[in-house]
């Protein structure tokens, strides 16, 4: 298994060097993939890679974006092309049916006719205002795995896609016929919700980063190091623990963030929340965060989006999540009866009732003692993925993630050597990373008290990628 360590200039410059890479005969071999298209987004990157039984296939998906905030998403679902198929016609947009309408294209306004057979019928318009879903400019590169290929669809549309319920995006707001504004979810930009790497705008400010990248037959693992945040993406097959005719197609996608961001605002005496997209740096939540802590997103409904997602033996994807972060509303109220609103991410706390979880690090691990210095051959504690569900009777040992590992408490970043073999220690997205920030907090000896517990406490959310077999 053969890895590569180089720089690039920018997240399109990476992509390029992937497939040059990937797709090289000379360096891979029999597992040299097929590249089936290399287009701009919503086309995407796919390549065609071994399946988990070596025989098999299995489609492997690279999805290049870049957000404006108040132009990409606009642009694109109020695109004449668009507007009826995302916005207009399905149940989870207007839900209008086949309904016939009268649009310029790029306008945020336009008119349903109310006998669509007949264009001199009455017409109902409509009216969004500022829509959007975009928090902060940034660009990102998402991975996918699917079952088949198909020529004539899209990245997001391919067969064995994931399918995204209710994510809690933050909402748009429309009149109708000049009604009083009416909330709706978004309509869901093609690669929202993938995991991936993410970069905000003006990076990388050095005019390059560093990055890793590892494959064989049918995974792949990217690693990237911008002064110092650190990034991943990986694709391809879990390693399963069921034999593999019993689990024909264990696809898992993991990233360090899926860019979705808590944001709330105060509308006419109401809470307004959800997610929004954002590459930011300054993003302190666990939704940034490596697959090792894996994290539900925290906002709007309660849903299962994380880093980490996982094609089940049923054929379903599954998010898996040990923790769970709320995006709190917080009130006062003057004397005069004027309240104020504010925001805070509060402390993470494990999820007791998430059925799909990540071990080890589903346990805390502050006392273990591996060390990964002065060792000839040490134990590594796999990433395991696991299934408990209790109301359907099932326990399951699902499978581990492909040459990852949680690789104890201490140890310097970047590449070591272990057991003989090259690999990467990486932090969870940044060094010294605290677990979490504590807000309002003023005595000093409570804040110390804090403190204590905070550090430490994110010093076990790390993770070791080995680059050679």
């Amino acid at each position: 298994m053969p890895y590569i360590k180089g720089t690039a200039a920018n997240l399109s410059d990476l992509l390029t060097q992937i497939v040059t890479w990937a797709t090289d005969e000379t360096i891979h071999g029999e597992d040299t993939w097929e590249l089936m298209r290399n287009e701009p987004w919503p086309r995407g990157t796919i390549f065609k890679a071994k399946g988990v039984n070596g025989i098999n296939s299995c489609y492997i998906g690279i999805l290049p974006q870049s957000f404006v905030k108040g132009t990409t998403y606009r642009d694109w679902l109020f695109s004449s092309a668009n507007i009826g198929k995302y916005l207009i016609w399905p149940k989870s947009g207007l839900n209008l049916g086949d309904a016939s309408f009268i649009h310029t294209n790029g306008a945020t306004s336009f008119q349903v006719l109310q006998d669509k057979t007949n264009p001199a019928s009455d017409k109902i318009q409509y009216s969004f205002s500022a829509p959007d879903i975009v928090n902060a400019n940034g660009s990102a590169l998402v991975f996918g795995v699917f079952k088949q290929y198909a020529a004539d669809l899209d990245w997001h549309e391919q067969p064995g896609a994931i399918s995204f319920d209710e994510m809690g995006l933050y909402p748009l707001e429309y009149t109708r016929n000049g009604s009083t504004p009416i909330r709706m979810s978004p309509p869901l930009y093609p690669g929202v919700g993938y995991p991936g790497i993410g970069m905000p705008n003006g990076q990388p400010a050095d005019g390059y980063f560093t990055y890793w990248l590892t494959k064989d037959a049918s995974r792949i693992t990217v690693v990237t190091n911008n002064s110092g945040q650190w990034d991943m993406g990986h694709a391809g097959m879990l390693v399963p623990f069921h034999a593999k005719m019993q689990y024909a197609f264990p696809a898992v996608v993991a990233g360090s963030c899926t860019g979705l961001k808590s944001v709330a605002a105060v509308l006419d005496k109401q809470i307004i929340n959800g997610a929004k997209i954002d590459y930011s740096y300054s993003n302190w939540d666990m939704s940034r965060s490596m697959p090792c802590t894996p994290c539900r997103n925290s906002a709007g409904k309660p849903q299962g989006v994380s880093n980490l997602g996982l094609c089940l033996p049923d054929g379903k994807w599954q998010f898996f999540h040990n923790w769970k972060q709320e995006y709190k509303t917080n009130s006062s109220t003057s004397s005069s009866g004027y309240t104020t609103y504010w925001f805070t991410i509060e402390r993470p706390v494990r999820d007791e009732s998430s059925e799909f979880i990540l071990k080890p690090t589903n346990t805390d691990l502050l006392n273990v003692a591996a060390n990964t210095n002065g060792e000839d051959v040490i134990t590594l504690e796999a990433f395991d993925l696991i299934q408990n569900s209790p109301g359907s009777g099932i326990t399951n040992m699902l499978g581990t993630l492909w040459h990852m590992a949680w690789p104890g408490l201490n140890g310097p970043y970047g590449e070591i050597t272990i057991n003989e073999k090259r690999c990467l220690l990486i932090p969870n997205c940044w060094e010294d990373r605290v677990w979490y920030v504590p807000s309002g907090v003023t005595d000093q000896t409570t804040l110390l008290a804090m403190w204590k517990e905070i550090v430490p406490y994110g010093e076990q959310f790390r993770m070791l990628i080995r680059l050679e077999d």
